[in-house]
């Protein structure tokens, strides 16, 4: 998980025009919405969905109250979210490579947080992995971690057979690894011969007999590229280039 700049993404000028259409009554739906999330969020109303809460407020698909989708039918939406993510899951770093596999996500759970489902400081883009994993979670304490607030980068450990897990002190990382999934096998195979193809060409650099300056040159090179936001899993492999550097060379600072 790497930072994403919130303030490149420009929200379509009529989107809540566009949302308003689609509710039975927008004024309504925002009051119903402040009641239940006034609720705990392990309050069995809570849990059991806004839908069940406060059925007079949605339209209805087959017969059942339900949120209406606004951006589906917009293919700029994805295009706009896909562009800000490099074409990359904002949690996991897996490349998305076709439209089916791309989900605009709810960070907040529609069910839980209803005055956010339409909210596009809400969205992120999401890979199937990722998006079935969290599906509805939300912790009874504590949150997830935003890619788009302060350095998700820095509360997560990658090793080199592709594994990720939070720092000891970070409750909410570990969180986030445990309820998106992001230690799946899956995902670690993918991580694994990615981290394995880049520390190869740096060890190639490593054993040479160039002098250090030259050395340290086209190592920098190395990580730069693997540490480019459009490069796949850019995070673990930054990590595991820049360990294996000072492991060999601890008194020479790559950067």
């Amino acid at each position: 998980m790497v930072f994403l700049d919130r303030t490149t993404i420009i929200v379509p000028p009529d989107w809540q025009e566009r949302v308003d259409k689609k509710l039975p009554d927008p004024a309504a739906y925002q009051r119903k919405a402040r009641e239940f999330e006034s609720l705990p969020i392990n309050d069995t109303r809570r849990r059991a969905g806004f839908t069940r809460y406060a059925p007079e407020v949605l339209p209805t698909s087959r017969r059942r109250p339900a949120f209406p989708e606004v951006w589906k039918s917009d293919k700029r939406v994805k295009d706009a979210f896909d562009a800000w993510s490099n074409g990359k899951c904002a949690y996991c770093e897996s490349p998305i490579n076709a439209r089916r596999s791309e989900h605009v996500e709810h960070f907040k759970p529609k069910s839980l947080f209803p005055s956010l489902a339409y909210d596009w400081i809400n969205y992120f883009l999401s890979c199937d992995g990722c998006n079935g994993a969290k599906f509805n979670k939300w912790p009874d304490t504590g949150e997830y971690v935003r890619p788009d607030q302060r350095k998700p980068e820095t509360l997560f450990v990658f090793d080199d057979g592709g594994g990720m897990s939070a720092l000891p002190a970070a409750s909410n990382a570990q969180r986030t690894v445990d309820d998106f999934g992001l230690d799946r096998s899956g995902l670690r195979r993918f991580r694994q011969v990615a981290i394995h193809n880049q520390l190869k060409m740096l060890r190639r650099v490593i054993g040479t007999s160039l002098p250090m300056k030259e050395k340290r040159q086209l190592a920098q090179d190395i990580v730069r590229g693997a540490e480019d936001p459009k490069m796949p899993y850019s995070q673990a492999l930054g990590q595991n280039l820049r360990r294996v550097w000072h492991e060999h060379f601890p008194d020479v600072s790559l950067f």
